[in-house]
């Protein structure tokens, strides 16, 4: 199988081509001190403030879409962003200085005041006006669990959502949505290997691939989602000297029903099974 010593990643419409990787490096380091990006914030590094939160888009090929996910930067490992496209807060106006709609609402709702929480709190709303048509409570809470404010609670918050449930998606990313898509299929084919300074990372794309990984890296630590693996760099200051990460393996991200039980992929998110 083909393999890539180099991450590939979409940010601003363009493929970022990065060599060399620490790969213990979290996405958040790898924003605010390679990409010069500071809206992102350094709160609680264990993925309980959401002062961090990203968004990462995800190339569908059965639904020719992209799905849009807001992740903890803070424990998301640089490496797992191969693949995929990168939104920070900082993205979200039009280049004409027009605010998004989400960050309209926010304004509008005066839901900000120290500005710790902001940046977080807007990558959620914005996340979440990518997934959904409409918002109901619980869509709400859900998405914005992991968001803390500590000034204004969290009611301003939740009328900036419900005041963009019924308007319509539109916004600078769905309309160069087929552009993002034609640069997504072009890094999504290889495989990844990263040496550097004694550590090292795979991401196989097939199971046959990732079967031969570990029967030659036995000690190796395997990495899904990566809310326990995360904390050992970020809290316990351990280097990871060996990392399997598994979710560029379609074949493991699935649901499968019969009449005795139902089975789930290694790599199928929780959000997907609730």
């Amino acid at each position: 199988m083909p393999t890539s010593d180099t991450i590939k990643f979409v940010h601003e419409g363009k493929i970022i081509e990065v060599k060399n990787l620490d790969t213990n490096q979290t996405l958040l380091e790898f924003i605010r001190e390679n990409l010069n990006k500071r809206g992102c914030k350094s709160g609680c590094d264990e993925a309980a403030c959401g002062a961090c939160i990203v968004v990462i888009g995800t190339y569908i090929p059965e639904k020719n879409d992209i799905q849009y996910q807001a992740i903890n930067s803070c424990i998301f490992l640089t490496p797992n962003l191969n693949g995929k496209q990168l939104i920070v807060v900082e993205n979200l106006a039009s280049k004409n200085g027009k605010l998004h709609p989400v960050q309209e609402a926010l304004i509008k709702h005066n839901a900000q005041q120290c500005g710790g929480c902001t940046s977080g709190f807007c990558m959620s709303l914005f996340a979440m006006f990518k997934s959904y048509s409409k918002f109901d409570d619980h869509i709400i809470k859900e998405n914005l669990s992991s968001n803390l404010c500590r000034c204004c609670g969290y009611q301003c918050y939740v009328d900036a959502c419900k005041s963009l449930s019924n308007k319509k998606k539109i916004d600078d990313f769905s309309r160069n949505k087929r552009d993002t898509i034609k640069l997504l299929k072009k890094i999504q084919k290889e495989s990844i290997v990263l040496y550097k300074d004694g550590k090292r990372y795979f991401a196989p794309r097939y199971i046959n691939e990732l079967k031969q990984i570990i029967k030659k890296n036995p000690e190796a630590t395997i990495l899904s989602g990566g809310t326990d693996v995360g904390l050992t760099i970020t809290k316990e200051r351990k280097d990871i000297n060996t990392i399997i990460y598994l979710n560029s393996i379609n074949e493991l991200n699935y649901i499968r029903r019969n009449n005795k039980y139902i089975e789930i992929g290694a790599t199928t998110p929780l959000s997907t099974i609730s």
